[in-house]
């Protein structure tokens, strides 16, 4: 092989060592974020904890129970003196007369992401998103 051969050979591994690099770089950088990202639910997460214990509480045990492991709507009403109605018949339902500042936790968790609001019905309707749920689940004693 003469010098040429031998300059475009290693011309060629430095450019695939630079590729490799830059796909590892690349790789853990990712990886970084994404960690974050989970470091940063669980704090907002405590921090949800922390602002409303006894909804907390009642949110895992409503998704603990069999029929309810699949649902993530949840609505606000008042008091159970409220008659329900018909479209929450698969919509965990939550009383504002039960839980203190209910309407500005869920707030809460509607501004950091765990919950979403769904198109206007006559009471609110949100729905939990699933990193919430894994973060309760995660959480449970």
């Amino acid at each position: 092989m003469d010098a040429r051969g031998a300059y475009i050979v290693i011309f060629m591994a430095g450019i695939l060592a630079g590729f490799v690099l830059r796909y590892i770089i690349g790789r853990i950088a990712r990886e970084k974020r994404e960690q974050d990202a989970v470091y940063h639910a669980r704090r907002l997460f405590a921090r949800f904890v922390m602002m409303a214990p006894s909804l907390v509480i009642h949110l895992r045990m409503d998704l603990a129970r069999p029929e309810w492991t699949r649902c993530r709507r949840f609505t606000i009403l008042p008091s159970r003196d409220v008659p329900l109605p018909a479209w929450v018949r698969d919509t965990l339902v939550y009383f504002e007369s039960e839980h203190l500042d209910l309407r500005e936790r869920v707030a809460f968790l509607k501004q950091v992401g765990f919950v979403e609001e769904m198109p206007p019905t006559p009471a609110p309707v949100f729905v939990m998103t699933e990193v919430f749920v894994a973060l309760m689940y995660e959480a449970s004693p």
